[in-house]
């Protein structure tokens, strides 16, 4: 995210969004799979060397996200740019090994639930907002935004994993399976909602409009969330 950082005393309103943002996504990802890190590391799929190496690809990419948006915080501009090409190397892993985990797991579009289908979806916005980014890396204002809204398109199987073990233990037993999908997709929905509206909100403030990548990106994730749970 090649920008030109501003003396601390001379910060923009929001300046902190993005390391904020990046950072919280980073830690909802490890929640998300503290069971293969910590808590259940002999589990099967943990064997599975093209799943460890997807795994791998997802964690260094939050983690070099979140560390390029405190770069640039800090004025280290030079630094952002020697792990830039880095950081894209890692996001074209993290394609790789997700299409490939996607073909080896294809029995058919009749046997994807909902979910599946919705990350076969949105995983061509981050295909698009990536090397897009890349393109664009001397126009902060579109790299920036083009790369959050491309990794908020594949939160969906790190905000399922984190809401059995937060909001997921509050959901009283016994309660039907249609009303537990309902409070499970309110949730879902809900927390990328929040999230993608964060932008909005940032783009308010710093803007006084919103963003083209912001209302492009958002639309494009609420579309490819409405075909797969609606169509």
């Amino acid at each position: 995210m090649a920008t030109i950082a501003a003396p601390r005393t001379m910060r923009r309103p929001g300046a902190l969004y993005f390391p904020a943002v990046t950072t919280l996504l980073t830690l909802l990802s490890f929640m998300a799979f503290a069971d293969n890190l910590v808590t259940d590391v002999h589990q099967p799929s943990n064997s599975d060397a093209a799943l460890v190496v997807h795994g791998l690809f997802a964690g260094a990419w939050v983690i070099l996200f979140a560390a390029q948006a405190w770069l640039i915080y800090f004025g280290r501009i030079a630094t952002h740019r020697r792990l830039g090409n880095w950081t894209f190397a890692v996001a074209a892993g993290l394609v790789v090994t997700t299409l490939y985990l996607f073909v080896r797991k294809f029995h058919g579009l009749a046997e994807m639930e909902p979910e599946v289908l919705a990350n076969r979806l949105l995983m061509p916005i981050f295909m698009v907002c990536a090397p897009l980014a890349y393109a664009r890396r001397n126009r902060p204002d579109w790299h920036k935004r083009l790369l959050l809204i491309g990794t908020m398109a594949l939160l969906e199987p790190i905000t399922a994993r984190v809401y059995d073990p937060t909001f997921g233990m509050l959901v009283p037993l016994g309660i039907s399976k249609e009303l537990d999908e309902a409070l499970f997709l309110t949730y879902l929905f809900g927390t990328w909602a929040l999230l993608v509206g964060s932008l909005w909100l940032y783009d308010r403030v710093t803007l006084r409009r919103i963003h083209p990548v912001t209302l492009v990106g958002s639309g494009a994730i609420a579309l490819a969330n409405a075909v797969a749970y609606l169509v």
